[in-house]
């Protein structure tokens, strides 16, 4: 009897057991990963354990190469365009990166920082051939020939690493010959058909820029036109220059403009160009073609596409760029720019990749990113204009969480980078991981942005710790008045410039925000803009229009009273602290010493340091611990979600 007793009572339990799972919800085992709300921090920020990607044709268009991983296994795999299964795979476990040659079926892949030349019909190890470019420390391949009896052409930071001199190669990486000497203020070089250096844009010794042109067996390089400091001039690289060069540039107007140049009076053409915004990009299908295919740029927040030939409305037709963003761009293309491969994603949706046959007007998809399966808990991304207390407009988006009210939301404001940088319609990780967790989220293009005019940006130069701050102040003051957010759960998030700006939220307006996270930032300007990197010398003009001269200083004791640092017992609120330890971009020393600062005035700080990240982490396992470390900090603060476990809640002593 008392057997049977305790086999009814086992029943009963599992009994129990069983209903709690099957009633209550979220952790049961009736439930898959993929019935939950809550977006996996993996799938958000690392590859799953079978993940493929790149997608890049060869120079004629009949053979796709991708990069495949499953679990620890890395391989390259080839399949001709005819066909869905690979005929061909690489062990990738030591490849970096990978492309194709521009006039062979060839790949071109970096091993162990050496170039590997590889048939593409027959990859046994015997045949690969080095073609690593011989005699450089560092050097990067600017320039393929036509064919196997021309020279590449590559530059290299040896001889001076604040820039770049131009060497010529054979096709196998010897017979290095100097080509071009920098005297220390040529940005870069721009070449001809036979790859002659013919165009070459200099800094001035009053900070101004100058293009200058050198006919084809001529010594002299005589001037074509000059650039103020305050202007925008990208000469476009795809075409073969001439007579004639195609740039991106805002030169006697406020936004940016394709134009044409005349290299013989230094005249520009408008060839296409928006009222409001600039031109972010041309595109050249055919690589030998002078003419761009098309523009791109935001119209109302969202990307838009200008065709400015019959190829580029063929491309338009085959892209929706309304509900669709290329988030990833064109990954490659066939010589003749017929064959694209294309990485397509809007706001809410995962990573997609494409094969667009232009010239028959054909789309075939090839793969998506493993974050597909959880595209039902993407949020969109809304375009919206905020009016500072000036009046000035600001252009933002926001995010909001699925399946809840926005209304009396916790929120983050998000400053970005730069600060000559802009937000942009598209996939944003972080945005997504917030919105999932219960945040709504802001994203705020603050004057001294770029991408809304000249004006724009410039209202933002000598601001920064002022007026671009109190854009800041009033993006938040918008989230509460319109009744998103609830005022008592907000926090404030950025990096680098971001992360100043972030910093300074809680020391020069202490209370607005209950939290911040603050991430490779520069908490110090007046150390920074008297230690800046190498690799910025000749964009220093451009620090200076925002942050002051550390020549002069009276504008350097400024800095310092504008530095989140010495504002540290001014904080109100908790603050989590990150930051790359190989960081050459902003030393992460300054985040040591705001920790110090924030710690000695009895404030509540968390630091997070990554022993072999820099400027921006890209390792995927220290992305997941930033992600965790950022979740749990504004859990903790703010009362968001958090990820919950994918296993079933266990009772301590039951079937352990």
């Amino acid at each position: 009897m008392k057997r049977y007793f305790y086999i009814i009572s086992l029943l009963i339990i599992t009994f129990s057991i069983l209903s709690y799972f099957f009633f209550v919800g979220k952790n049961s085992l009736l439930y898959t990963e993929e019935e939950r709300s809550y977006i996996p921090l993996s799938a958000l920020y690392q590859a799953s354990e079978t993940s493929e990607r790149g997608f890049i044709p060869s120079f004629d268009g009949s053979i796709i190469a991708s990069f495949m991983e499953e679990g620890a296994k890395k391989t390259i795999r080839l399949r001709r365009r005819s066909e869905k299964s690979s005929y061909e795979e690489i062990d990738a476990s030591e490849i970096s990166d990978f492309n194709w040659h521009p006039f062979l079926n060839a790949l071109v892949v970096n091993k162990n920082g050496r170039l590997w030349q590889i048939p593409a019909e027959t990859t046994r190890l015997e045949k690969w051939i080095d073609v690593t470019p011989r005699g450089f420390l560092n050097a990067s391949i600017l320039r393929w020939p036509k064919d196997a009896s021309g020279e590449l052409v590559v530059s290299s930071t040896d001889r001076n690493p604040a820039f770049s001199d131009l060497y010529t190669l054979r096709t196998d990486g010897s017979g290095k010959t100097l080509l071009e000497e920098n005297e220390g203020n040529t940005f870069g070089w721009w070449f001809n058909a036979d790859l002659n250096p013919v165009v070459r844009l200099d800094e001035l010794p009053n900070g101004n820029r100058r293009v200058l042109h050198r006919r084809p067996n001529e010594e002299e390089w005589k001037p074509v036109l000059d650039i103020e400091k305050r202007d925008d001039f990208e000469i476009l690289r795809p075409q073969n220059i001439d007579t004639e060069l195609y740039a991106l540039s805002n030169r006697g107007r406020d936004t940016i403009a394709l134009v044409r140049v005349n290299l013989a009076d230094g005249l520009e053409e408008v060839i296409a160009r928006d009222e409001d915004v600039d031109i972010v990009s041309a595109f050249f299908l055919n690589k030998s073609k002078n003419l761009p295919d098309l523009v791109t740029y935001p119209k109302n927040g969202y990307p838009f596409i200008e065709p400015l030939t019959p190829e580029g409305n063929r491309l338009k037709n085959l892209v929706d760029t309304r509900e669709r963003q290329p988030g990833g761009g064109v990954i490659g293309q066939s010589a003749d720019g017929r064959i694209l491969t294309i990485a397509e994603q809007n706001s809410a949706e995962a990573l997609t990749f494409f094969l667009l046959d232009v010239q028959s007007g054909t789309k075939e998809e090839l793969g998506s990113t493993p974050l597909k399966k959880w595209a039902r808990y993407l949020s969109p991304m809304i375009p919206k204009t905020i009016h500072a207390r000036d009046g000035l407009k600001l252009p933002a988006f926001l995010t909001l969480p699925k399946n809840r009210p926005p209304e009396k939301l916790p929120a983050v404001v998000m400053i970005h980078g730069g600060p000559a940088s802009h937000y942009r319609y598209g996939f944003d990780a972080d945005v997504q991981m917030l919105a999932n967790r219960g945040y709504a989220v802001l994203q705020v293009n603050f004057r001294g942005s770029t991408g809304y005019g000249k004006a724009f940006r410039a209202a933002g130069y000598g601001e920064a710790g002022r007026a671009m701050q109190d854009d800041i102040v009033d993006a938040a003051k918008w989230l509460v008045e319109n009744g998103t957010a609830d005022p008592n759960r907000m926090a404030v998030m950025g990096g680098s410039y971001g992360g100043y700006s972030a910093a300074l939220a809680m020391t020069r307006d202490p209370g607005l925000f209950k939290a911040a996270i603050v991430e490779s930032a520069v908490l110090d300007l007046r150390y920074q803009m008297q230690n800046n990197p190498f690799s910025w010398a000749l964009g220093r003009d451009e620090l200076e229009r925002y942050f002051g001269n550390p020549d002069d200083e009276a504008e350097l004791e400024e800095m310092w009273r504008r530095s989140p640092l010495t504002q540290a017992s001014r904080t109100e609120g908790a603050i989590l602290l990150m930051a790359g330890k190989r960081d050459t971009v902003v030393g992460f020393e300054q985040s040591e010493a705001f920790e110090r600062a924030l710690k000695q005035a009895g404030k509540s700080v968390q630091a997070l340091y990554h022993e072999d990240e820099a400027h921006s982490v890209i390792d995927p396992e220290a992305l997941l611990k930033r992600a965790r470390a950022i979740e749990s900090f504004l859990a903790e603060q703010l009362g968001g979600d958090v990820e919950k476990p994918a296993s079933p809640t266990r009772f301590p002593g039951w079937f352990n």
